[in-house]
């Protein structure tokens, strides 16, 4: 952990985000906080025309608001203010920068407790945690952080970026772009449910399909992305499956 965010200048979080800014240039804030708790070191936004009356009450150092809603505020909020056609982007972007500031990535390297077999490609700089198992032809690319308790199965691709989070089962062949993300308890690449019937009798159908996914993929807790039968389960890039 990198412990409390380093204070920014407003003016560099509009050269970073963009925005209109309208106040004083040098305030400096350490975080992103709601309207209702924001204090004088907090940076807050305005994504609800609803709340423009909290907003206008706001102790925060300087808020993020439209240009529809800006006029209004300004009328009675004291603080600087970043005007911008979507706040609400804006908040999760410079969010992706406080919590970066806070949290170090975890340090390259495989963890003595971890079971990588030896025609697995791991990039030097990833990182593999504690009862990691990665298993023959696995390749793990650049900067990929596997958490505590993963499994990684046999020729599957991990790409540059990717994170998967602890207890995560990724099984053979299936591949995941660059950038993913794949929170705890998710399955990917288990056989989905297929039975041929004869005589009452249930026959399993082999799941040769992979999962095969582009990049920036968010993936949920818990969420199960099945291999085909004979085709592939294609998620294309940029899609976001929320928790299960």
């Amino acid at each position: 952990m990198r412990g409390e965010s380093k204070g920014i200048r407003l003016a560099e979080l509009v050269e970073r985000f963009g925005g209109q800014l309208e106040g004083d240039a040098d305030i400096e804030v350490m975080a992103i906080a709601p309207l209702d708790r924001a204090g004088a070191s907090d940076i807050s936004f305005l994504s609800n025309s609803k709340l423009r009356t909290l907003a206008a009450q706001s102790h925060a150092a300087a808020l993020v608001l439209s240009p529809a809603d800006a006029p209004e505020v300004a009328a009675t909020y004291e603080g600087a203010r970043i005007v911008s056609p979507n706040p609400y982007a804006w908040y999760a972007r410079a969010a992706q920068y406080f919590v970066s500031q806070r949290e170090a990535p975890p340090a390259p390297g495989v963890h003595p407790t971890a079971l990588v077999h030896a025609t697995a490609q791991v990039d030097p700089t990833a990182h593999i945690g504690a009862y990691v198992t990665v298993e023959a032809g696995a390749v793990v690319k650049a900067g990929v952080v596997i958490g505590p308790g993963c499994y990684v199965g046999r020729e599957a691709v991990l790409g540059e970026g990717t994170q998967l989070f602890p207890n995560v089962t990724f099984h053979a062949r299936c591949i995941m772009g660059a950038r993913g993300i794949v929170h705890s308890g998710a399955v990917i690449g288990g056989d989905g449910f297929g039975f041929a019937v004869d005589g009452g009798a249930y026959i399993k159908i082999p799941q040769t399909g992979r999962v095969v996914m582009g990049d920036d993929v968010d993936i949920g807790c818990n969420t199960t992305v099945d291999r085909g039968a004979l085709d592939d389960t294609v998620i294309e890039d940029g899609v976001k499956l929320d928790n299960q």
